[in-house]
């Protein structure tokens, strides 16, 4: 299941949108995104110093795909299950993810400008939310859409 169909379905169980919205907010976007991405910045800060594609602590420019397992209790707190080094990526998201991958990647060798924390690095929906050369990332006010 994507976004959208996730958005709308969220909508039909949760009519008066999201807490704290005034009952015109997406509880997807408004509600739990904003949870997961401050839980993933957050685990990810805390182990920033073992990450092997940090330039900091490694003499190696790299990049690590981490696999986020969370789950959404009954009063919509998104709570982190576990992290993967290894994930398994839908076979229909593979193709654009590792395009961004490469986009990422070729960003930092040539003059292009590269995406920050919160910014779509191409069409294809994926967004960078952790930059571990940023210690002080920060979280986005924008929302990734998967296709």
């Amino acid at each position: 299941m994507f976004y959208a169909e996730w958005d709308k379905l969220l909508s039909l169980s949760h009519p008066d949108g999201a807490p704290n919205s005034a009952g015109n907010g997406s509880v997807l976007y408004n509600c739990l995104l904003p949870q997961a991405k401050t839980i993933v910045i957050e685990t990810l800060r805390s182990v920033r110093e073992t990450l092997s594609c940090d330039p900091e602590f490694t003499h190696v420019k790299a990049f690590n795909v981490f696999g986020f397992d969370l789950m959404v209790d009954a009063d919509l707190v998104v709570k982190l299950i576990e992290v993967n080094s290894s994930p398994a990526v839908a076979e229909t998201l593979l193709p654009k993810l590792a395009d961004d991958l490469v986009s990422i990647q070729l960003e930092t060798y040539f003059d292009s400008p590269t995406a920050e924390a919160g910014e779509a690095v191409s069409n294809n929906g994926w967004e960078v939310i952790f930059d571990p050369i940023d210690s002080e990332a920060k979280e986005c006010d924008e929302t990734a859409t998967l296709p």
